[in-house]
């Protein structure tokens, strides 16, 4: 699982590069979860990474605990108090 995907970038390059079977991406701005849903199909991997548009804050009534071997993020980095803020 990858939370905060983006754009999907993360599952897309695991699912080249490890030998795992599924990968969900989750993603709370719909803009950005739309985009990672078109990259995914793009690169016909829709039989093994699912987008979620869902705050990850709330995943615990989707997926009981133990759901994942494996949950990454990656996370901007910026000074604090640069960039811009999710309105979310």
């Amino acid at each position: 699982m990858d939370l905060g995907t983006g754009c999907g970038i993360l599952p897309l390059l695991l699912s080249h590069t490890t030998k795992a079977h599924s990968f969900i991406g989750v993603e709370i701005q719909k803009g950005l979860a739309e985009c990672a849903k078109k990259n995914v199909l793009l690169n016909h991997l829709e039989d093994r990474i699912s987008i979620l548009k869902q705050d990850y804050r709330e995943l615990k009534g989707i997926f009981p605990p133990g759901s994942f071997n494996v949950v990454i993020s990656n996370p901007p980095y910026r000074k604090v108090l640069t960039g811009r803020i999710n309105p979310l």
